[in-house]
């Protein structure tokens, strides 16, 4: 069984608070943010827009998130003992997936 909820305040609240009986012993597990849908104005999920200005890509970055992307270029390709294609195999070295072939 799986019921979904949140962390507030340092305790888990779940979506369906009568969904697991009392006493009831649970192995929590945290869903990584990327996976978690966003919901719009409507209730239905979003994608977060696209911040980069590769071709064809415009910003739709606020100030804010700007600041952020700038402060983080300040460690771009400061790693040190990565494997050399970890670029492109980042998942395999980070969940197992199979690498890419390339």
């Amino acid at each position: 069984m799986t019921c979904r909820g949140r962390v507030t305040g340092g305790v888990v609240v779940l979506e369906k608070p009568d969904a697991l009986p009392e006493g009831a012993e649970v192995k929590v597990e945290m869903i990584p943010r990327r996976n978690r849908a966003r919901k719009g104005a409507n209730g239905r999920d979003k994608l977060p827009k696209p911040a980069g200005t590769a071709k064809g890509l415009t910003r739709h970055c606020d100030a804010e998130t700007e600041g952020l992307w700038q402060g983080l270029l300040r460690f771009a390709g400061t790693a040190k003992g990565l494997p050399p294609d970890m670029a492109e195999n980042h998942d395999h070295y980070l969940y197992g997936t199979p690498k890419r072939k390339g």
